[in-house]
């Protein structure tokens, strides 16, 4: 019989001592549950923050969205509205990729070889 294990959240933020005893740290500052009962010194050590680094798609997207801002669509929306559009795109993937397809189609109709580059750098992504 196979037995599963019981979901669990992931804590990188323990002490020192109850990772060095290979032990769950309750997390409680500033000293812990394991420490407090050991009547041991507890020390945390800051959260170090993890990146991630840009992919070319991100990259290109955020080419477009940079021309996006510098040149507005010639239209009778105002700067506000088209900020406002952008910050919905956040909450809402499509209109962001319809912003983006709209900035491109513009870059394209102004600089082709721009266009090619941005193109190419998304296309050259291995999947």
């Amino acid at each position: 019989m196979n037995r599963q294990r019981r979901a669990h959240a992931k804590s990188r933020e323990g002490c020192k001592q109850c990772k060095e005893r290979h032990v769950k740290c309750n997390e409680v500052h500033p000293q812990c549950m394991n420490c407090k009962r050991l009547d041991i010194q507890c020390s945390f050590s800051a959260p170090s923050l993890t990146t991630t680094p840009l992919n070319q798609d991100s990259l290109a997207d955020l080419e477009l969205l940079d021309y996006w801002h510098r040149h507005p669509i010639p239209a009778n929306t105002s700067r506000q509205s088209e900020q406002e559009a952008v910050r919905l795109g956040f909450s809402h993937h499509y209109l962001l990729n319809s912003i983006l397809a709209l900035a491109a189609l513009q870059l394209f109709d102004e600089d082709r070889s721009q266009t090619r580059c941005i193109w190419k750098s998304r296309n050259d992504q291995p999947s």
